[in-house]
């Protein structure tokens, strides 16, 4: 539920964002790497489920667990506990180191990608300026008259 929250919330504020950084290419990017890796949360989700179901029967393989709680109970209290913050730990720093990791990637590749199209922008802004300047010297020799 939390992952399609939040790409409902990236989907309805990317074209806002788009637009407020002027369609910058590099921002673009950095909205599909942040749309690509919510969606990627999902497998790091499977992938922790899959630890957890399976972590008790690699430590125990030879002996069924559910007797040897209900024999012994406290002999493995603390392995369990142990266990058990491990799996669950899972769940939430998988998808954390994922997306910390991707966010350095996109704004290095934004970073990249600016650079990349600066020497592109450089005729346009020239001849932007040219143009006004045109505009300003019609405008004060009509002025003058």
């Amino acid at each position: 539920m939390v992952q399609a929250v939040l790409l409902l919330g990236i989907y309805a504020l990317l074209p806002m964002v788009v637009v407020l950084s002027r369609y910058s290419i590099s921002m673009m990017v950095i909205g599909a790497m942040a749309i690509f890796t919510v969606k990627f949360w999902s497998v790091f989700w499977y992938l922790a489920l899959w630890v957890d179901q399976n972590l008790i029967l690699s430590m125990y393989p030879d002996v069924n667990i559910f007797l040897q709680i209900f024999a012994n109970p406290s002999e493995h209290d603390i392995k369990r506990l142990l266990l058990n913050m491990i799996t669950t730990s899972l769940y939430l720093g998988l998808p954390l180191l994922w997306s910390g990791m991707m966010a350095w990637a996109g704004v290095s590749v934004g970073r990249t990608i600016n650079n990349a199209m600066a020497p592109l922008a450089r005729p346009a802004d020239d001849a932007g300026r040219q143009g006004g300047a045109i505009g300003k010297a019609a405008v004060s020799k009509g002025l003058r008259r």
